[in-house]
């Protein structure tokens, strides 16, 4: 489809990679522990080959895949969801307790809400984990810390590792904007606080839902952006 391309993996740092959307997919990021694999983000699902074959040049076996984090619950973040249980059955799928009821009953009007990929995509998943704020969850070396960040969506999430100051932000925030504010359960007011909250955090790798990355001065791109918001 030409709504789903991929970019080649990259390793963004140590056991932590990332396959950047080239159209409308979000960013997939994966992190690697001593035997398993932690996915945040899923795409829409339509290029699942892909992006199977670039895990395996580096070693990532679907197979080892132990959690499935969506930062929330938008068909472009989830819809890779069950593509990904196919190889790993008891994989766990773990989202925002805000946003599981609408994975849960499968809402197209939620998940899907501009209805440009179409709602016969949208399926009920089943979240085996309601994620809230200040929940750990630990993966190699790495302990990403949720942080709930309404705004773009009632439950929307991002994941900070306060050691490496590693923001993975969803689409709270990007290096050049902010998640839309228009959509059914998005809140412009939540958004800034959201936002506002962030930064506060020492950040230096800021890893965004949709677009480029960075590994340095992230919290920076995010200040931006609030005063950009807020003018």
């Amino acid at each position: 489809m030409f709504w789903s391309k991929y970019s080649s993996i990259e390793e963004i740092r140590d056991n932590l990679y990332c396959l950047i959307s080239l159209s409308h997919d979000s960013n997939i990021y994966i992190v690697r522990g001593v035997d398993e694999l932690m996915i945040i983000d899923t795409g829409l699902g339509m290029s699942i080959d892909h992006i199977l074959r670039e895990m395996n040049k580096v070693g990532l076996n679907p197979r080892d895949i132990r959690y499935i984090v969506n930062t929330h619950c938008h068909i472009d973040h989830v819809g890779g969801d069950l593509a990904f249980k196919q190889y790993s059955p008891d994989a766990k799928i773990l989202v925002h307790d805000a946003d599981a009821k609408f994975l849960i009953k499968g809402d197209p009007y939620v998940i899907e809400p501009t209805g440009v990929f179409g709602y016969e995509y949208v399926k009920p998943i089943k979240v085996d984990v309601r994620l809230k704020d200040g929940d750990k969850l630990r993966i190699g070396d790495y302990i990403f810390r949720v942080i709930h960040t309404p705004g773009h969506t009632i439950g929307s999430i991002c994941l900070y590792d306060e050691e490496y100051k590693i923001l993975i932000s969803g689409d709270t925030v990007f290096l050049e904007g902010v998640g839309r504010w228009d959509l059914p359960t998005s809140n412009y007011n939540k958004l800034v606080q959201s936002i506002e909250k962030l930064t506060k955090l020492d950040i230096e790798f800021l890893l965004p839902g949709h677009g480029p990355y960075t590994k340095e001065k992230g919290l920076e791109f995010i200040k931006e952006n609030l005063r950009w918001l807020i003018e």
